[in-house]
């Protein structure tokens, strides 16, 4: 005997609907609309450098210089925000939807909105991420655990507390981070990048025979 899925009804997608716009802090947190507002930042700088006209030669300049030095931290962040939020509505949905089916679909659009959010970033920045070295990129990472371990730990997202899971999420998401802080540590003594902030010693000047 096949159990069969009545498909959801107008009045139930209006009563989802609704407790969506009566609670939104459930489901659109501080990282969200940080993260997406910097996407948003770096589309219109993109837009402003390659614009024309009278003040365009210092307006580009100006634009080229933010994005480049904003390219790399960015596009790091962005590849965390997206993956990590796809990872964590991926275990939302696979965890609790025999008990929250409705909330747990919406948790995994949402994960998915996040990683398009973050590739549309990525590719908007692309044109600045080619040719770079392993530096910058060990560089950039450090800014954006930085940035993440903020949201983390300061501004935490709402949906780290879907179903009272706050403290395993947070977990996670704590030791991931130090794991890979520990890592770029790791990248930046074996590349050797410390190095070049000392002043090589002068070698020793044998004495002078008299």
């Amino acid at each position: 005997m096949h159990t069969v899925i009545a498909p959801p009804q107008f009045g139930d997608v209006v009563s989802l609907l609704a407790y969506v716009l009566g609670h939104p802090h459930l489901f659109i947190g501080s990282t969200t609309v940080m993260t997406s507002g910097l996407v948003a930042v770096v589309g219109v700088f993109s837009a402003l450098a390659a614009t024309g006209g009278p003040f365009a030669p210092p307006l580009a300049r100006g634009s080229d210089r933010l994005l480049g030095w904003l390219a790399p931290r960015l596009a790091l962040a962005l590849a965390w925000f997206g993956i990590g939020s796809m990872i964590l509505a991926t275990e939302i949905l696979i965890r609790f939807h025999d008990v929250f089916p409705d909330g747990t679909e919406m948790q995994f659009r949402s994960g998915i909105g996040h990683l398009l959010v973050a590739a549309i970033g990525i590719l908007l920045l692309r044109p600045r991420l080619r040719g770079l070295t392993r530096r910058p990129w060990v560089e950039a990472h450090f800014w954006a655990l930085a940035y993440l371990t903020i949201h983390v730990m300061l501004l935490t997202p709402p949906w780290f507390d879907f179903m009272f899971q706050g403290e395993l999420v947070r977990g996670v998401a704590q030791g991931s981070l130090a794991g890979a802080l520990a890592f770029n540590v790791y990248l930046w003594w074996r590349l050797g990048l410390t190095s070049s902030r000392l002043r090589p010693l002068r070698p020793l000047r044998p004495p002078t025979p008299r």
